[in-house]
C-alpha cells in the first residue's frame, strides 16, 4: 500500500470554516481489493454520513438489500435513529402539499421500513402471525358481489376478521420498542410544524402502509418470522387491508368502494380507540441508547460494500447526473470522486464523464482547519519535547564517558578495552516497591491488598536469588563505580586548590 502526500484538489470557493479534504493518499492496486470494504467505510462516514445521506435521498433504489445495509451500517455505529429521524425530518420539510405526505417512496422512508422490519421481528411474531393463522382457517371463498349467494355470508366472516384484528391492533403498542416510538415522535412533531392536522395521520400511513399492509399481503418478503397464508387466505387479506388503510383519512365515508361500504360503520366507530393507539406509541421523547462500535465487524462491511456496490453500479444515468449535481452544490464532489472510484466498475455512463478519477483513493480528515491546526500544534510540540530530552541524554552521555576516561588514565587503564569489557546491562533483582521508595500513591490502602502485595514481592525476590558469581560481580561493578566518584571529586578538590 503506497501513500502520497500533498494530492489534494481543494474547491476555490470553500469558506475558511469548512472542513479540509485529504492530507494522505493511498494507491489500492488490483491485489489489495478484500480491504476495499474499510476504505469505504473511511470514506462513507466522513462529514456525518455524508454520502450514505445522499444515497438515502437521491439514489431511487427499491433493493430491500441496499436499505437493510445502509441499515447495518448505521446500526453498528449507533447511528440510526438519530439520522433516519433527521432523515425523515428532511422529507417531510420538503413535502410541498399535505396529500402528498409519506406517500412517495423515497429514501428515507425505504429505510424505516427497514428498521421497523428488524427491530419489529418479535412483535410481528406474536401478533402478525396469529392475524395470518385466522385467516388460514377459512376455506370458504368470499364473495362481495351483493348478487352472489355467498354475500351475506362473507360480510359476516369479514366483520367477525375486523373485530378479531383490530383488537389486536390496539394491542400492539405495549411491544413497540423505545427506538421505534422516538422515530414516530419525531415524525409526528416534524408533521405538526409544517401540516398541524395531520400529525395523527401520519402516523398511521406508517402503521398502516409501511408497517400491517406488507406484512399481511406479501409477508415472505417482509419477514421471515412471518409464516406464509393459503392462496385464500391471500385474497382475504387484501380485502382486510384495503379496509384497514381506510384508518388514514378518518372521513365520514372512508370507504368508497361499493363493495366495502358496509363496513364503513364500523370503521369510523373505531377512529377514537385507533387514535389513541397512534397516541400512545408516537409519545417517546428519550433518545435510545445504543452501543457504538468504532470498528465495524470485517463480515458486516464485505457484505454491506457488495450490496451497495451493486446497487450503485446498476443506477441510470439520471440517478447518477443528480448524484453528481448535489454533491457539486455541496461542495464535496472530491468526496463523491473518490467513492465512485472505489465502487465503479465501469466510467461509461455519461455523468461520470464530468468527474475526475482519481488515481489514487485519498484518507480524508472532516476535522475544521482551527481544530486541525491544533492538533498538528500539539504534535510539533511533543516532538520538540522529544528532541530535547535526547540532547540531555546525549549530553550526560558525553559527561559520563569523560569521566570513565579520566579514571582509565589515572589508573593506566587502556580506556578502549575498559568499556569494550565493561557490560552494563547484566540482570539485576527485581526492585521492591516500599513505602519509602514509592510513597503511598502507588500502594494500596486495604491491608489485605497490602499483604498480598508483601507476598508477591517476597516470592519474586526468592525466585530471583543471584548466584555468589552474580553477586560479587555486581558488587565489583558498584565499587568501580565508587571509585570512579571518589577519583572525579580528588580531580575537582585538586584543580580548586
Amino acid at each position: 500500500m503506497k501513500r502520497f502526500t500533498n494530492v489534494v484538489r481543494k474547491n476555490e470557493n470553500s469558506s475558511p470554516q469548512q472542513p479540509q479534504l485529504a492530507f494522505v493518499s493511498t494507491d489500492i492496486s488490483n491485489n489489495e481489493t478484500q480491504n476495499n470494504s474499510f476504505i469505504f467505510w473511511e470514506i462513507a462516514r466522513m462529514y456525518d454520513f455524508y454520502l450514505l445521506r445522499l444515497l438515502i435521498r437521491h439514489s431511487s433504489a427499491t433493493v430491500t438489500e441496499f436499505w437493510d445495509s445502509i441499515r447495518d451500517l448505521l446500526e453498528e455505529s449507533g447511528q440510526i435513529y438519530r439520522i433516519l429521524s433527521e432523515e425523515l425530518q428532511y422529507e417531510i420539510s420538503n413535502t410541498s402539499e399535505e396529500q402528498f405526505l409519506l406517500r412517495s417512496n423515497s429514501g428515507a422512508t425505504h429505510l424505516l421500513s427497514s428498521v421497523m422490519r428488524r427491530d419489529l421481528t418479535s412483535l410481528l411474531e406474536k401478533h402478525m402471525n396469529p392475524i395470518i393463522q385466522s385467516v388460514n382457517h377459512i376455506t370458504d371463498q368470499i364473495s362481495l358481489d351483493s348478487k352472489d349467494d355467498n354475500y351475506t355470508k362473507s360480510i359476516t366472516t369479514l366483520s367477525e376478521l375486523l373485530h378479531l384484528h383490530c383488537s389486536r391492533f390496539l394491542s400492539l403498542g405495549n411491544d413497540f420498542p423505545q427506538g421505534i416510538k422516538y422515530i414516530l415522535a419525531t415524525l409526528r412533531n416534524a408533521v405538526s410544524e409544517k401540516f398541524p392536522d395531520s400529525a395523527i395521520r401520519s402516523i398511521a400511513i406508517i402503521i398502516f402502509h409501511r408497517l400491517i399492509t406488507p406484512a399481511l399481503v406479501s409477508p415472505a418478503n417482509y419477514n421471515s418470522c412471518l409464516i406464509e397464508p393459503t392462496e385464500n387466505a391471500k385474497k382475504i387479506l387484501v380485502i382486510l387491508t384495503k379496509i384497514y388503510q381506510s384508518f388514514i383519512p378518518q372521513g365520514e365515508t372512508p370507504l368508497t368502494n361499493p363493495q366495502l361500504i358496509p363496513f364503513n360503520t364500523y370503521v369510523v366507530s373505531m377512529y377514537e380507540s385507533m387514535n389513541k393507539f397512534l397516541d400512545s406509541i408516537s409519545i417517546e421523547t428519550e433518545f435510545p441508547h445504543l452501543h457504538r462500535a468504532p470498528i465495524l465487524s470485517k463480515d458486516v462491511l464485505d457484505h454491506c460494500y457488495k450490496n451497495i456496490s451493486d446497487v450503485i453500479n446498476s443506477m441510470t444515468s439520471v440517478v447518477l447526473s443528480n448524484l453528481v449535481s448535489r454533491a457539486t452544490d455541496d461542495n464535496k464532489l472530491i468526496l463523491l470522486e473518490n467513492f465512485f472510484a472505489l465502487i465503479c466498475t465501469s466510467w461509461d455512463k455519461e455523468p461520470l464523464h464530468k468527474l475526475i478519477k482519481p488515481k489514487t483513493l485519498q484518507l480524508f480528515n472532516d476535522e475544521t482547519d482551527e481544530s486541525y491546526l491544533k492538533v498538528a500544534e500539539g504534535f510539533k510540540q511533543t516532538i520538540l519535547k522529544r528532541i530535547k530530552k535526547i540532547d540531555e541524554l546525549n549530553d550526560e552521555i558525553f559527561f559520563l564517558r569523560n569521566q570513565i576516561e579520566e579514571y582509565c588514565i589515572s589508573k593506566g587503564l587502556d580506556f578502549e578495552k575498559f568499556i569494550e569489557d565493561y557490560n552494563p546491562f547484566k540482570p539485576l533483582p527485581p526492585p521492591c516497591y516500599t513505602r519509602e521508595r514509592c510513597g503511598l500513591g502507588l500502594l494500596e490502602t486495604e491491608e489485605s491488598n497490602e499483604i498480598d502485595c508483601s507476598k508477591d514481592v517476597r516470592s519474586s525476590l526468592s525466585s530471583s536469588v543471584l548466584s555468589n558469581e552474580e553477586s560479587a560481580s555486581i558488587l565489583s561493578d558498584r565499587t568501580m563505580k565508587n571509585e570512579i566518584t571518589e577519583s572525579s571529586n580528588q580531580g575537582e578538590m585538586s584543580q580548586n586548590e
